[in-house]
């Protein structure tokens, strides 16, 4: 595993997409990779990769029931991470920070509401 696993997170999410017989499983080792990330967020300077990784590893403790829409909840906070470490966004990340904490937020309450 590499110092921002994000992709190993993008690669579980597609394998919860093509296989959702096994989505619990996927769902552990997401929730394995987010947790590992929450640890790694803050000490290279990334607060914003331990706030998406810590939702997410709360997120992925859910264990039966998994759906569709739980997937896609999964994909919005890989992208988040993803668009955080590939623009370099560190500390509280100003503007950029704030509109990925809002678009996170927007798909967790959409989530909620479905």
């Amino acid at each position: 595993m590499g110092l921002w696993p994000y992709h190993e997170l993008a690669e579980q999410h597609v394998r919860c997409v093509d296989t959702p017989e096994d989505r619990k499983d996927f769902f552990e080792e997401i929730h394995r990779i987010a947790h590992d990330m929450k640890g790694q967020g803050g000490t290279f300077g990334y607060p914003l990769i331990t706030s998406f990784a810590d939702s997410l590893s709360n997120f992925t403790s859910i264990k039966t029931d998994i759906d569709d829409k739980m997937v896609e909840l999964v994909k919005s906070h890989v992208d988040a991470m993803r668009a955080v470490i590939k623009g370099r966004v560190k500390g509280e990340g100003g503007e950029i920070g704030q509109q990925l904490r809002k678009s996170l937020q927007k798909a967790i309450e959409t989530y909620k509401k479905s």
